[in-house]
């Protein structure tokens, strides 16, 4: 394995790996078997076989030639799979009308939504007491079938099913009930639907994208039968499907506000739909609910309101583009808002941001971030936001942080309020509140435009948005160093999670089928977890920050062969750069934007080949491999179709045939899966999902002793293999004495790093270093340590030596303290019990807590926080730097209120 300044030039490795190179052509094919006859001498005399080789080379591409027709003519004439399991085959009537399968049946699929609800209200609560609601499903059919299978919550009562199909009403009824399924058979008395379009064959796959134009859907819908069901339910207590909660104001009255929320599962509870992610259509949304002063919402702008005689009023919403159920959202309430109108690259989208009435002075900080969320993203993604408004909406009663609707966002009022006037410059909630929204809004790309084929590659949705709410968030507020703190609060998570209880980010599908499904509705929840979300962000974030590299060392080597023969164009090229910078600083208030490189490229192109529909991992890794020209989708089997990741163990050693001076010295490089054990397998280890686990492919980020500034990439994807860092400069002193090397420099890598006894202890005499050592390296430094020595890796030894380190380091820096007293406290933890049990531990818990107070007590001092602060109350209001108020908030959560007040005031004192 060589550095890739050694490696072959860009335009050379896009060839060698650019995807379906394995695939010749005809000509390639008969010009290889050409030339193998004539270098080996296949037999004796070959010339006079010439004329025999010929004919059978023609004869093999005329061959080629025709099934090159029939391949193409079968395409034309097939669907296009688009991430859908290969579909059933035709299925009898008696297949369908006894359903009992997790996943709905492809043969009845639903177009669009014509969904009308109504609310009656208990006149002396004022809260709903019944909703009554009609929805009507036009459908697509592969065959002819008396059953249609659907979802519906066992709280939806059926009153009536209808079939409208051209100028004839067929009536229908309920079947059928499953509720460990939750879902609800169909059967028409007098008829049955009609195919609209031919059947599936063997070996063929529906197209569940909706047909037509993009977001508007089919052209024909209007000529498609429709399904008609009225049904009843009462609003039921609780935090999903649709639901009641309140608000009290000032005087004591109590408002009621309705909302929904969905995700995962929850959209049947509200109305019978096909409620799996795959399942897209258009909602056309009519609610009837009290006049004003109550607000309705929902995902599309209100097309029309008129009063009803009964003294509701009718709110019809103008019709949706394809989109799931799990996003389809309405709220009602005396709401009040505040609104901007943002400026995006492509057009103006109206932004308004909803909550209680006396809670609207809250409101300015998520405003502000949503719009500049919205431009960011938009420039960014290169794809314009899909709809024509956007609203956020802060609900008393939420379960989740947030949640993505299409269009009105919902919010825990606490993930979207902050209030200027309890602690002023309050960084803690600024910074929260940034993200939540940031990461939402997100989704309207990554979730809502595209959407995940199966809730088994949730990641899809919520690893882009971890990831991507870093950069709207610090568009928003760049002095806050979003991506500075990704390392601690994202991918140190993942790693732990990832190596305690642990499944891969997509299943591997079974034979036959283009993705993977989850396998029972329970396992639909569980997926919400530190996986998708920090894992799937990591990796997203190590893939990208590779390409980047490769792209820029790429950029370096050109500009520099170009600047060696034409001197002046580089003066030009200069002075082109500096007037640039010079009308960047003219426009302060522009939205921040990444320039264009290979990984956005590849993203961009996911995003806009597959608008309105579905997405599996390898649609995205074809995307960007196509973008890129490297072999993505191989590169990343391993990271999303297996649990786990690798530990890397690092050594140094003299190279074959050299002395023992520096210049002859490799890095020896090993990988293994990380778990409990420091055994060594023998062979492929077994990742918990039964499948045996090959080996990763991994970036190597790594500087040395001689060039701490520099950075160089290089690949592993063998078990064990040498480094030759030619590029890297090492001292000429002894190795024993100050010869160091750190992996995975700038923690772009998602494993973990161990070194050589020699090494640790290299590494732990320079960390005090900033300058050597970069704070999310030494943050790096420690969780490896500490982590490796839980997993009986390593002794506690070099965790405590890097540690010591921590107060000596000048500056002010959030990961490194983030990950040291995440550490601390669960030692703390752990010697708390050991000490319950064994009194012979109580020492050591005391000089534990000695040591957290001599750290943290240093920081203290050196930002001078008085005691009238009170860290420990809110956060520290007095500092200017806002990246020392969120720091202090971890250290008086470590020592505790009544130490940090302590030291406070002694600080003080002093």
């Amino acid at each position: 394995m060589q550095p890739l300044e050694t490696e072959p030039c860009l335009e050379e490795q896009s060839l060698l790996s650019a995807p379906g190179q394995e695939h010749w052509s005809w000509r390639s094919r008969a010009r290889a078997w050409w030339y193998r006859q004539v270098s080996n001498g296949a037999t004796s005399g070959w010339r006079s076989q010439q004329k025999s080789s010929i004919l059978l080379i023609l004869l093999i591409a005329s061959l080629s030639v025709l099934l090159g027709i029939a391949y193409i003519v079968t395409l034309a004439f097939s669907p296009a799979p688009l991430g859908a399991p290969p579909p059933e085959s035709t299925l009898s009537d008696d297949a369908l009308c006894s359903w009992g399968n997790l996943y709905l049946p492809e043969i009845v699929i639903p177009v669009r939504y014509d969904h009308n609800l109504s609310c009656s209200f208990d006149p002396l609560t004022n809260s709903p007491a019944r909703a009554q609601g009609q929805t009507a499903i036009r459908l697509r059919a592969s065959q002819s079938t008396t059953c249609v299978v659907l979802h519906a919550g066992e709280n939806v009562d059926i009153t009536s099913v209808e079939l409208v199909s051209l100028d004839r009403v067929i009536s229908g009824r309920v079947l059928k009930r499953n509720p460990s399924l939750q879902q609800v058979i169909l059967t028409f008395v007098d008829g049955l639907l009609q195919p609209t379009e031919p059947g599936p064959s063997a070996g063929k796959t529906v197209d569940l994208r909706p047909k037509g134009v993009g977001p508007n859907g089919d052209e024909d819908e209007q000529k498609l039968p429709t399904l008609v069901l009225n049904y009843t339910y009462e609003i039921q207590p609780g935090l999903d499907g649709f639901y009641a909660s309140e608000f009290t104001d000032a005087e004591g009255v109590r408002h009621p506000i309705f909302s929904t929320q969905f995700e995962s599962i929850a959209a049947r509870k509200a109305l019978p739909c096909f409620d799996e992610p795959r399942f897209k259509a258009r909602f056309a949304v009519v609610l009837s609910a009290p006049p004003a002063p109550f607000v309705v919402l929902s995902n599309m702008p209100l097309q029309s309101t008129r009063n009803r005689t009964d003294g509701l009023a009718e709110y019809t919403f103008e019709v949706s583009p394809p989109m799931s159920t799990y996003l389809l959202a309405w709220v009602i309430g005396e709401l009040a808002s505040v609104e901007t109108v943002c400026e995006t690259e492509y057009k103006s989208v109206p932004l308004r941001v909803w909550s209680s009435p006396d809670k609207v002075g809250m409101l300015g900080t998520a405003l502000s971030v949503g719009c500049t969320a919205l431009m960011t993203l938009s420039t960014t993604f290169g794809v314009p936001y899909a709809l024509p408004k956007l609203d956020l909406v802060g609900i008393p009663n939420f379960a989740a942080g947030a949640m993505e609707n299409w269009g009105v966002i919902t919010y825990r009022e606490t993930s979207l309020l902050v209030d200027p006037y309890v602690v002023p410059n309050d960084v803690h909630q600024d910074f929260r509140v940034a993200l939540v929204v940031s990461h939402e809004i997100v989704h309207q790309w990554f979730g809502n435009l595209v959407t995940c084929a199966d809730w088994s590659e949730l990641w899809l949705n919520e690893g882009f948005a971890t990831y991507f709410e870093n950069l709207a968030a610090f568009a928003y507020r760049p002095s806050y160093g979003y991506f500075t703190k990704f390392f601690a609060q994202e991918t140190v998570s993942a790693l732990v999670d990832d190596a305690v209880s642990s499944h891969p980010l997509s299943g591997t599908p079974e034979p036959g089928a283009l993705y993977s499904r989850v396998k029972s509705l329970a396992q639909v929840d569980a997926q919400f977890d530190g996986i998708e979300y920090d894992k799937g962000a990591a990796v997203i974030r190590m893939l990208r920050s590779y390409l980047m590299a490769v792209s820029k060392q790429a950029e370096e080597s050109a500009a520099e062969m170009r600047a060696k023969p034409c001197r002046r164009r580089r003066r030009h090229l200069q002075q082109q750069q500096q007037q640039k910078q010079e009308q960047q600083q003219q426009q302060p208030n522009r939205a921040f934007t990444w320039q264009e490189e290979p990984f956005i490229a590849g993203m961009r192109q996911y995003l806009t080949r597959h608008a309105y529909s579905v997405g599996t991992n390898t649609l995205l890794w074809d995307a960007i491999a196509e973008a890129t020209g490297q072999p993505i989708r191989e590169w990343m089997s391993t990271w999303t179709l297996h649990a786990g990741y690798p530990v890397v163990n690092v050594g140094l050693a003299a190279s074959a045939g050299q002395g023992s001076g520096n210049e002859g010295l490799v890095l020896s490089l090993q990988q293994q899966p990380m778990s409990g054990t420091s055994t060594m397998p023998a062979s492929p280890a077994n990742d918990g999902s039964g499948n045996a686990h090959p080996l990763w492919w991994l970036p190597v980020a790594y500087t040395t002793a001689g060039s701490p500034e520099k950075m160089a990439w290089a690949t592993l994807s063998k078990q064990t293999d040498l480094l030759h860092p030619t590029s890297l400069a090492f001292p000429s002193a002894p190795p024993s004495s100050s010869l160091w090397v750190l992996v995975n420099s700038g923690r772009y890598g998602f494993y973990r790093v161990n070194y050589t006894e020699q090494l640790w202890s290299l590494l732990a005499n320079v960390s005090a270093s900033p300058l050597t050592i970069a704070a999310v390296d030494y943050a790096g430094l420690l969780s490896d340590s500490y982590r490796l020595s839980e997993a009986g890796r390593l002794g506690l030894t070099p965790f405590l030596q890097i540690l010591q380190a921590l107060a000596m380091r000048g500056g002010v820096e959030y990961s490194p303290w983030d990950v040291a007293l995440h550490h601390i406290s669960r030692m703390r933890m752990l010697l708390s019990v050991a000490a319950d049990d064994d009194k012979a531990w109580a020492p050591c818990l005391t000089n534990l807590d000695s040591f957290t107070r001599q750290l943290t007590g240093v920081r203290i001092i050196v930002h001078g926080i008085g005691p009238s602060s009170l860290c420990w109350v809110s956060l520290v209001a007095l500092l200017a730097s806002s990246l020392c108020q969120l720091l202090m908030v971890l250290i008086c959560g470590c020592s505790g209120p009544q130490s940090c007040s302590a030291q406070a005031e002694q600080a003080t004192q002093q």
